[in-house]
């Protein structure tokens, strides 16, 4: 999904590091309840800033409010330049709050009204703003023309931030529809961190965390969080940080990493003022995991997500949800609604979506023996083989990539008793018991005797109600790691560690990390890492 920004027009200068963006939002506001009769020009600018640094930090209704006072005087001054400008970032701001078809015309509106006044820089943002939104619902020649025109005239303006943001989502854009982008994403890093551009840096490093997770690089997408998760935090970049947040936990869901996923979603979702946008992925990651464990609040999770989805209108976010959902109907035995809900996936993913998205919602209707309208050959090996009736070739690759749900999905399918029953063991293991049943019926459907009860792990008690999260940062202390080494070693933010830090000594009843090591003994949870 190509992110847009909320880049003001001309190179951000530095801040002292001692402003934070928190800080910047505190002084705008108190500038605007001193300044009740100034001018308008000068009351616009002071909205604007304001919108500008709610932004930074996710508060996009409050952006959009900023956005409205300031286009309001804009229009009473006549000025064709800042309406544009204000348009194009109210596209982001509605964007944030999943308000898709207002989306596009702010951001069609602000190409119209830059177009009336000579060439600038605003107006190059207003073109890449448009390419990016086009990107995003999957008009992909439309999207990088615009694009390529900014980028144009970007480098004869010698704006680097224009053409930073452009190959942005150049690059997304082109991961989204199978395409290699991690090389263009990574020159937009270059560009943002060699000018300071802060804001583009941090989107930067965010579309790369989510392009390693689309293109199945869970060690590029770890990397890149960990860079960027550091350099978000020093700078308050809060909405990129959460942003990066969500793609970790969806790359925790898709190798079986599921405890990990759940306490980033939850922590997220605790967020004060979390956008909508940054809802969408640990909404979808409760909901799965939820559903695959046979826990009562699945439905109203996948109920949340798919409304702020279809609200958003982009496929990109539509179609996984809309495939969640049908692998949660299938579960449940509602086999008509199962066939709906991947019927809709696959209606919007086929050119529109990258192809892990494209074949994820493919097999979900083949297995429900509905018709797929996608060849084999286009979609990334583990799909292909299933498709093509190569079973075992479908879960070995899953295998390869540390997809091992997937995996044991494949072979649920199968009438081979070793097969199934290495399925039930991997869907056991994570604690999967709505899908462990669905391989115990069937065991039992071909005659199959001897069938494990099998026991979910999670049910098994934790030393002091401490996560398996917790257990493990709780071991890192007792190693005598800092915060910063933790987040380091186990992929979370510094911040996340934080937290965890002060769940862990709650929960065990102690004030220091020297007394946590202690306790870690006690409780059986010994240094096992180097």
């Amino acid at each position: 999904m190509a992110r847009r920004s909320s880049s003001t027009p001309g190179p951000r200068r530095s801040r002292p590091r001692r402003w934070g963006h928190r800080e910047g939002a505190a002084l705008f506001e108190r500038a605007l309840r001193f300044a009740p009769d100034a001018d308008q020009v000068t009351l616009a600018g002071l909205h604007e800033g304001l919108a500008g640094e709610y932004a930074l930090l996710d508060r996009w209704e409050e952006t959009e409010a900023e956005l409205n006072a300031a286009l309001a005087l804009r229009r009473e001054q006549g000025d064709a330049l800042r309406i544009g400008e204000d348009l194009r970032l109210m596209s982001t701001a509605l964007w944030r709050l999943c308000r898709g078809d207002e989306v596009v015309r702010a951001a069609e509106d602000a190409v119209r009204a830059l177009e009336t006044v000579p060439e600038g820089v605003e107006r190059a943002w207003a073109y890449a703003n448009l390419g990016a939104c086009a990107l995003t619902r999957g008009r992909i020649a439309d999207g990088l023309e615009y694009c390529e025109r900014a980028r144009a005239s970007a480098e004869r303006l010698g704006r680097p931030e224009v053409q930073s943001y452009a190959l942005n989502a150049i690059g997304l854009g082109s991961v989204n529809f199978g395409r290699e982008g991690i090389g263009t994403i990574t020159e937009a890093l270059r560009i943002a961190l060699e000018h300071d551009l802060q804001e583009l840096a941090g989107r930067a490093y965010s579309s790369l965390v989510e392009a390693g997770v689309i293109i199945q690089r869970f060690d590029l997408a770890d990397r890149y969080y960990t860079e960027g998760m550091a350099y978000c935090d020093e700078r308050e970049l809060g909405v990129f940080g959460l942003c990066m947040d969500g793609w970790l936990a969806s790359a925790r869901l898709l190798t079986g990493r599921w405890d990990e996923a759940v306490d980033i979603s939850r922590q997220m979702l605790a967020s004060r003022g979390i956008s909508p946008l940054n809802q969408l992925n640990p909404l979808r990651v409760l909901g799965t995991i939820a559903v695959r464990r046979g826990d009562q609040d699945a439905w109203p999770l996948l109920d949340q997500v798919v409304e702020l989805a279809e609200n958003n209108r982009e496929p990109t976010w539509i179609v996984p949800v809309r495939t969640a959902r049908a692998e949660a109907r299938w579960l449940e035995g509602a086999l008509e609604l199962a066939a709906q809900e991947a019927g809709r996936a696959c209606e919007l993913a086929v050119g529109q979506v990258d192809p892990w998205m494209t074949g994820a919602a493919a097999v979900c209707l083949a297995r429900l023996d509905q018709p797929v309208p996608v060849e084999p050959p286009d979609l990334p090996e583990p799909f292909a083989r299933e498709l093509a009736g190569d079973a075992e070739g479908a879960a070995a690759a899953w295998e390869r990539l540390g997809r091992h749900y997937d995996a044991a999905m494949v072979r649920l399918g199968s009438k081979d008793e070793a097969s199934l029953r290495l399925a039930l063991a991997t869907f056991d293991e994570l604690g999967a018991t709505a899908s462990s049943g669905a391989v115990r019926r069937r065991m039992k459907q071909l005659g199959m005797q001897a069938i494990p009860r099998g026991s979910r792990p999670a049910t098994k008690a934790a030393p002091a109600g401490l996560t398996a999260r917790e257990q493990e940062v709780l071991s890192l202390v007792a190693d005598g790691l800092a915060d910063r080494e933790i987040s380091q070693r186990l992929f979370i933010s510094e911040r996340t560690v934080h937290h965890h830090v002060s769940a862990i000594l709650s929960k065990i009843g102690v004030s220091s990390r020297t007394a946590a090591a202690r306790e870690a003994v006690k409780l059986g949870i010994g240094t096992q890492h180097s």
